[in-house]
């Protein structure tokens, strides 16, 4: 573990590096208050620091607050090393952001079990901030393909659709769902039909722009929103509906074609809500499987009154 020592007696400086990198620990060593700024502000900065009160440039209370108010969440292990000793002087240190406090002169022995002591709660709190996530990915990403889930893809749409309103953009919302997935996984089994969810993710993924957004919306449906015109989405949909018709899959040892169809809607100022603009971009997607398949359909107000009959996927 990486430990910044920030002493400006040169004895104590030694005496702590020497220590330091006995117990373990991988020591690095400035003077004065600045320099240990430029440590923190620097890449990979250390997460524990044994910082002296008293230094030339900044002394080791206002470096101690500035460290705590520039990374409240994740602020360094600070332990104050300082002669004052009075209940006031050490309330002041840890109230401006150190987690311990040791008096000069130290005892060895104290020093150790203090930094073992910082060492085992930066662990437990590196654990901590790992599973935690951990979980934000699993609450967020959906575990088959690597896309967002159905929650993390709605709740981006709909920033999408509020940035569209007040910066005045076009913007796209639609459906795509793979033709026939049933035979896939009926004809190859469920493992082959996983397969091709995931190959059909990463060219969904490929196709869309960074600023664009692709999710999964439920089984072999996927949900996006496009930051375009009318025309510019089309192209888009089309050259990813091109290239997922062109790609190769491999299933039961037998290369295969599937398609895509796709549904779409460009979203207008008019008070709908995203359910509506999603019900609008359901019916162009079931046009466009009526229509035969393997088609980017945008909506029109008269698709529902032409179609009568159910379309199995």
């Amino acid at each position: 573990m990486k430990l910044l020592i920030a002493d400006d007696d040169a004895t104590s400086r030694y005496i702590l590096e020497s220590a330091a990198t006995k117990w373990g620990f991988h020591p690095v060593v400035v003077e004065d208050g600045l320099k240990t700024l430029e440590v923190m502000s620097g890449p990979d900065a250390p997460g524990l620091i044994l910082l002296d009160w008293e230094m030339p440039g900044l002394d080791g209370l206002s470096i101690a607050r500035h460290l705590t108010s520039t990374n409240p969440e994740h602020p360094p292990y600070i332990i104050m090393l300082t002669a004052r000793d009075n209940n006031n002087d050490i309330v002041s240190g840890l109230a401006a952001g150190a987690s311990d406090y040791i008096t000069k002169p130290f005892e060895i022995d104290i020093l150790k079990a203090r930094l073992q002591l910082a060492r085992r709660n930066l662990e437990l709190q590196n654990k901590l901030n790992k599973a935690m996530a951990r979980l934000e990915t699993l609450a967020n990403v959906d575990e088959l393909t690597g896309l967002p889930n159905r929650r993390a893809a709605l709740k981006a749409i709909s920033t999408q659709i509020n940035r569209s309103k007040r910066e005045q953009d076009q913007l796209c919302i639609g459906l795509c769902d793979i033709d026939f997935f049933k035979e896939v996984n009926d004809g190859h089994g469920h493992a082959a039909g996983d397969d091709v969810l995931k190959e059909i993710a990463g060219l969904l993924e490929e196709g869309f722009r960074d600023y664009d957004v692709i999710g999964r919306y439920g089984g072999e449906e996927f949900i996006f929103a496009v930051s375009a015109n009318m025309n510019s989405a089309d192209v888009l949909l089309e050259r990813i509906r091109a290239s997922i018709n062109q790609a190769t899959f491999m299933l039961s040892g037998q290369s295969h074609t599937i398609t895509m169809s796709f549904g779409a809607v460009m979203v207008s100022n008019d008070g709908k809500t995203l359910d509506d603009w999603i019900l609008y971009a359901d019916e162009a997607l079931y046009h466009s499987k009526a229509s035969g398949r393997n088609r980017v359909t945008f909506y029109e107000s008269d698709y529902s009154q032409d179609i009568d009959s159910p379309i199995s996927a």
